[in-house]
C-alpha cells in the first residue's frame, strides 16, 4: 500500500431487512493507490461504494476518510470531508440532471462547497477541458444532447472538479462501447498522472482491473474473500469467486429441440369447429386454416396474417392459402385478403 490510508473500513456491516449486503468488511485504500473491488452481481460492491461516499450509513463498524470517522462527525465537518471524495456513477444519463446545463452540473459540487459563482465556473471549465470537452458550444447543452461517452466524461469532470483525494467509480465503463471505454480510461489515467488521486474501482471485469488498478479485492456474499496485488491475484487466484470471474464465459448454444406448441382450446359452442389460440383477445379463424408443420407445431399458414394482429379476420380463402396482404393500419384492422367479422363472433 502506498502512503497513509485515504479510506479505511473497519468491520463494516450493512443490511437490508434479513439480507446482509456487507458483512464485517475491512478495506484500506492508500494515497494515490488504485484498488479494484470485484465480485459478481449482488456481492455488495455498490453498497460499499454508497457507504464510502456517505449516501448510506453503516449498521456497525467504522468508515474513516483521512483518519476521520465519517459517521460520528458533525454535519458541517462531514460535508467538508465528503467534498474530498468524488463519485462516478454507472449510468451516465441517470446521474446527470436533464434540466441543467453541462457547465452548471460540473460546477455544482463547488457551489455546494461554498465557492463563488465566477470561480466555480472557471474551475468547471478547466475540468471539462481536462476530459476533452473543451468546446464551449458543449457547455451550454443538457445531458440528453450528448452521447453516452460524453455524458460519462461529464461525470468524471464533476467527480474531480473539487480536486478530491479519492474517486469512487461504480462500473464507469459498463455502458460504453470498447473505443469509448479506452478513451475514458486514458483520460482517467492522465488525470491521475497529473496529481495524486486514489481510486476505488467497482467492477466485475478483471481485465479492466488488470489494466487500471494496483490491488484487487474480491467480494462474495458481502465478505472479502481475497485481497492482494493485481498481478499476483490474477496470475494465481485463490478464491473460487475470483476464479469464476476470470474464467471465460460459457458459450450459449441455440436450442435445437422441437418448437413449443401454442396453447389451444376448442370452442365447443361453434358449429364449424373454430379454435381459439393464446390467452389474449379472442382470435377466431376457421379450423382448416391451421396447418401442421413437420415438427408438429400448429401454426397459421400465412406468416404475416391473422395471428400477427388481424383480430377481425375469420379465415378467408386467401388467408388460408397464404395470399394475405399487408397489415392494414395496425392491430384490429383488416388487411387485403382477410374476411371481416367481429372478434369472438360465432360462425
Amino acid at each position: 500500500m502506498s502512503g497513509a490510508p485515504v479510506l479505511e473500513l473497519a468491520r463494516v456491516t450493512r443490511g437490508y431487512g434479513a439480507t446482509r449486503a456487507v458483512d464485517a468488511v475491512d478495506l484500506r485504500v492508500g494515497a494515490a493507490e488504485s484498488v479494484a473491488l470485484v465480485g459478481r452481481s449482488g456481492s455488495g460492491k455498490t453498497t460499499i461504494a454508497r457507504l464510502v461516499v456517505g449516501l448510506e450509513p453503516p449498521d456497525s463498524g467504522v468508515v474513516r476518510l483521512r483518519g476521520v470517522d465519517l459517521v460520528s462527525t458533525r454535519r458541517t465537518a462531514r460535508r467538508s470531508l465528503l467534498a474530498r471524495v468524488g463519485l462516478i456513477a454507472q449510468d451516465p444519463y441517470a446521474s446527470l440532471s436533464p434540466s441543467m446545463r453541462i457547465i452548471d452540473i460540473v460546477a455544482e459540487p463547488l457551489r455546494i462547497a461554498g465557492v463563488g459563482a465566477t470561480e466555480a465556473r472557471e474551475r468547471a471549465t478547466r475540468a471539462l477541458i481536462a476530459v476533452d470537452l473543451g468546446d464551449p458550444s458543449l457547455h451550454g447543452r443538457t445531458a440528453d444532447e450528448l452521447s453516452g461517452g460524453e455524458c460519462q466524461r461529464v461525470g468524471l469532470a464533476r467527480a474531480v472538479v473539487t480536486e478530491p483525494d479519492l474517486v469512487v467509480a461504480d462500473e464507469p465503463t459498463s455502458m460504453l462501447d470498447a473505443p469509448r471505454q479506452r478513451e475514458f480510461l486514458a483520460i482517467l489515467g492522465a488525470i491521475r498522472a497529473r496529481r495524486p488521486l486514489a481510486l476505488l474501482l467497482v467492477t466485475h471485469d478483471l481485465a479492466l482491473a488488470m489494466g487500471t488498478c494496483d490491488r484487487v479485492v474480491t467480494l462474495e456474499a458481502g465478505r472479502v474473500v481475497e485481497d492482494g496485488p493485481t498481478d499476483a491475484v490474477l496470475a494465481m487466484p485463490q478464491a473460487p469467486a475470483t476464479r469464476a470471474l476470470w474464467a471465460p464465459p460459457e458459450r450459449v448454444r441455440p436450442c435445437r429441440g422441437p418448437r413449443p406448441a401454442w396453447p389451444e382450446t376448442a370452442d365447443a359452442g361453434s358449429r364449424t369447429g373454430v379454435r381459439t389460440f393464446g390467452r389474449g383477445p379472442r382470435h377466431r379463424m376457421g379450423a382448416d386454416s391451421v396447418q401442421e408443420v413437420p415438427d408438429g407445431d400448429p401454426i397459421h399458414r400465412s406468416g404475416r396474417g391473422c395471428h400477427r394482429g388481424i383480430r377481425r379476420c375469420r379465415g378467408s380463402r386467401a388467408c388460408r392459402q397464404g395470399r394475405t396482404g399487408a397489415l392494414g393500419g395496425g392491430p384490429g384492422r383488416v388487411g387485403t385478403g382477410h374476411a371481416r367479422g367481429r372478434v369472438g363472433r360465432r360462425a
